[in-house]
C-alpha cells in the first residue's frame, strides 16, 4: 500500500472528538438540570397560590354572609381540589383564618428540600403569605 499524496482518511470521529462533546454535553447538563427542577418545582407552587387565592375570596364572602371566617373550608362556598402535590390544614376565628400547606413527598425534585411548609394567614383587611418557603421558590 501507498502512503503518499493519494492517501485518504478513514471517515469518522476520533475518540478525543467523542470525548469532547461528550464532556460539553455533561457541564450543560450539570448546569441545567437543575434549573429544570426549580422551574418545575416553582410551577407546582402555583396550586397554592390559585387555591388560597379562592379561598381568601370566598373566605371574604363568607365572613360577610355570617360575620365570622370558616373553621372548615370544605363548608366555603367553592369546590375544594384534591391538592396533588400539597397536604393543608386551616383554621378561623372571627376575626383572622390561616391555611397551612405542606408540600409532600409526590415527585420531589431532586435538588429541592424533601418538604416545606407555606401559610397564608387572611384577614379582614387580606392577607399574606409565610412559611419556610425556599428563597428561589418565592415567586410573590
Amino acid at each position: 500500500m501507498k502512503m503518499g499524496k493519494n492517501y485518504k482518511r478513514a471517515g469518522g470521529f476520533t475518540l478525543i472528538e467523542l470525548l469532547v462533546v461528550v464532556l460539553i454535553i455533561a457541564i450543560l447538563a450539570t448546569v441545567a438540570l437543575p434549573l429544570y427542577f426549580r422551574t418545575v418545582e416553582r410551577s407546582r407552587l402555583t396550586e397554592v397560590t390559585n387555591l388560597t387565592t379562592s379561598v381568601n375570596t370566598a373566605q371574604q364572602r363568607n365572613r360577610l354572609r355570617t360575620g365570622t371566617f370558616a373553621g372548615d373550608l370544605t363548608t366555603l362556598d367553592i369546590e375544594m381540589p384534591t391538592l396533588q402535590f400539597f397536604t393543608n390544614a386551616n383554621g378561623a376565628n372571627s376575626t383572622a383564618w390561616n391555611v397551612t400547606f405542606t408540600r409532600n413527598s409526590v415527585n420531589t425534585c431532586p435538588t429541592c428540600p424533601a418538604s416545606y411548609t407555606i401559610i397564608y394567614n387572611g384577614n379582614i383587611t387580606g392577607g399574606a403569605f409565610a412559611g419556610t418557603i425556599p428563597a428561589y421558590l418565592q415567586t410573590w
